[in-house]
């Protein structure tokens, strides 16, 4: 991929303090996104996706620590910035729509005020009515009237309020937005709606996009490059368009998450899931973290942790060959 970087991950691990010990929930990943490029992370829930998302944009709560690696965002480390330094750069350099539209937008206030006040707290000197007229023009943008700014979040609908989220998070033209779920709970329709605007107003302002999802289809359709997240490890990363050659080449954990995708000419046989559940990250298996649910366990798996290593345009954490991996993901 050419073009700067937007964002550097490098060796980040995150965890969180509980009542029966410490518990890692990121576990040395090292992510790059360049200038226009549209990464997409994808993994079963609490494999530690949005425990990232929350580091990058330094959102993490009470309990949860950084534990090593460091974040740059446009060549600069978040995590040495002050707390008003800190204020300036996000939504003007990082921004996120967070999974729940209804839950983020406060439901007492209009759309308008709240978008007003986000001008406001970025730029003090801007007028109330400058920020209105911003806001007006930003709801256009994304395909709303401008006339909804006096409405509440209750009187829109859920493709409406994401949308709302949307424009608020490119309101300051970022070089960097994290999409965390955004479309959950929305119908396919409505889903296919917002994706397409997403991928518009991409190639109108030229942000980059990390969008997180536990939907690999959906991932693979929207970008660039696909990463796949496990035990709070990145076990693979891969050009999402390798996905469609023939044979491709996945992380056995991959292979599971495209198996259990059910398509319209699929009969029942033909779908499966993933065996067993994620571990447990107080109570993390030794070796690859994947191997108690593996189809394809060797002896190495229960006690060696594989390196994310590269084979070719793919990189895979897995004690098997390329070889190996092909033909298991060719035979079905």
């Amino acid at each position: 991929m050419t073009g700067k970087p937007v964002l550097d991950v490098r060796n980040l691990s995150v965890g969180y303090m509980t009542p029966r010990g410490f518990a890692t929930a990121v576990d040395g990943v090292s992510l790059t996104i360049h200038e226009g490029e549209t990464v997409g992370l994808v993994g079963e829930s609490g494999c530690g996706k949005s425990t990232l998302a929350m580091a990058i944009m330094r959102l993490l709560g009470p309990g949860a620590y950084v534990t090593g690696g460091r974040i740059r965002i446009a060549d600069r480390d978040i995590y040495r910035m002050g707390r008003e330094e800190l204020r300036q750069f996000r939504w003007t350099h990082v921004s996120m729509v967070f999974q729940s539209a209804m839950n983020v937008l406060n439901p007492v206030r209009t759309i308008g005020e709240q978008m007003v006040d986000t001008f406001r707290a970025h730029d003090p000197r801007m007028s109330k009515r400058e920020a209105m007229e911003r806001s007006a023009e930003l709801l256009r943008i994304v395909r709303i009237d401008p006339a909804r700014l006096g409405s509440f979040p209750h009187e829109l609908s859920g493709g409406m309020r994401q949308r709302v989220v949307i424009a608020i998070a490119i309101a300051f033209k970022p070089k960097l937005v994290i999409m965390d779920e955004p479309t959950t709970a929305l119908d396919v329709v409505v889903q296919r709606s917002i994706l397409e605007q997403v991928m518009e107003l991409q190639e109108q302002f030229g942000f980059s996009i990390l969008f997180i999802s536990h939907d690999i289809t959906l991932v693979n359709r929207i970008s660039n490059r696909v990463g796949v997240m496990y035990a709070g490890r990145l076990v693979e990363m891969s050009d999402s368009q390798l996905a469609t050659e023939e044979p491709p080449l996945y992380h056995p954990y991959a292979m599971g998450l495209h198996r259990a995708i059910p398509t319209l000419d699929a009969g029942d046989d033909e779908i499966s899931g993933i065996p067993g559940s994620p571990p447990v990250p107080l109570s993390m298996p030794p070796g690859c973290a994947f191997h108690p649910r593996c189809p394809y366990v060797r002896d190495a798996c229960a006690s060696i942790k594989p390196d994310l290593t590269r084979h070719g345009d793919y990189q895979i954490a897995c004690h098997l060959t390329t070889d190996e991996l092909r033909s298991f993901a060719h035979a079905d």
